[in-house]
Parts: C-alpha cells; structure tokens; sequence
C-alpha cells in the first residue's frame, strides 16, 4: 500500500527514526506521510516573510505566535526535513512524484536549516525534474551561504544523472 509516497509497511514501522520521532511528539502520523504533514506545518516562504534574523525564541512566540519561524512550528518543520532527508539518502524509492512536488514547494521554506535539508534531501534523489527548483532557489537565497551550496551540489547531482 502506498500513501503520499510511503511504502507502508515492515521498512517504515521498524524505522528508529520514525519511533525517534514519535517520542518526541513531532510526527502526528507514522512515516514520511507525517513527515510531510510536518513539514507544512505552518509553512511561510521566503517570498511571503522577511529573515527574522536570531531572537530570543520565547519573546520572538510571545510576540508573533503564528509566525512561521516561532517556535515550535520551525522546530516541528526540521525535525520532518532531517527525517525526508534520511529517507532520501537511505530509501530513496519511498520518494514518489507526488512527494516530490511537495519538496519542490517546501524548498522555498522561509527557515534556512529547511531550505538546507531539502535541497540536500533532492541532491540525493538525483532527479533531472528537481534542476528548475534548485536553479530559482540559486537565484533567490540571499540570507545562507549554507544553503547555496548545498543547493550548487545538489543541481550538480541532479544535471549530472
């Protein structure tokens, strides 16, 4: 059975990532579908919000608690980009085109740490249908050094195929 590119399953259920993240109450559902749920989770672009620049996060959610970069929203976002990121290096075929289109969306996330993952996370998947993406978000970061060479790396896998 597949569901928003998930192979449900033994491969899933028995993941120490997935259990990882269920302890710490970040996945509403098992596996990469809640990953994905995660990752939209109050999302905000780079192209609808401003760098907030480092706050104190308790003053910063106090004071602005539906911002996409409060907390515990951007953590929650993280915490499901470094778990697709895993599933992109180690399982790479639980990776669908639907799922991918979701990538391709949260890439423009307005935290760097997830525009980060997600473009390493497409670099190891190595899709040619990932290039469009990476070239605008070259084009468009101007907040993280971090993030654009991830994103110089991951074009190069993904033009290199």
């Amino acid at each position: 059975m597949y569901m928003l590119g998930v192979k449900l399953g033994e491969e899933m259920n028995n993941d120490p990532t997935i259990e990882l993240l269920e302890a710490r109450g970040k996945l509403k559902r098992h596996g990469l579908a809640g990953a994905l749920e995660n990752l939209r989770y109050k999302y905000g672009s780079i192209f609808d919000f401003e760098p907030v620049g480092l706050v104190d996060d308790k003053k910063f959610r106090e004071s602005n608690p539906d911002h996409p970069m409060a907390e515990p929203q951007r953590f929650i976002r993280q915490e499901a980009e470094d778990f697709i990121n895993d599933i992109a290096g180690r399982s790479p075929t639980l990776i669908d085109q639907s799922t991918l289109e979701v990538l391709h969306d949260a890439i423009f996330d307005r935290d760097a740490a997830v525009r980060m993952a997600i473009a390493e996370a497409l670099g190891k998947l190595r899709r040619p249908e990932s290039v469009n993406v990476l070239k605008r978000l070259l084009t468009t970061e101007t907040e993280s050094q971090w993030v654009m060479s991830a994103v110089e790396r991951s074009l190069e896998a993904c033009q290199d195929r």
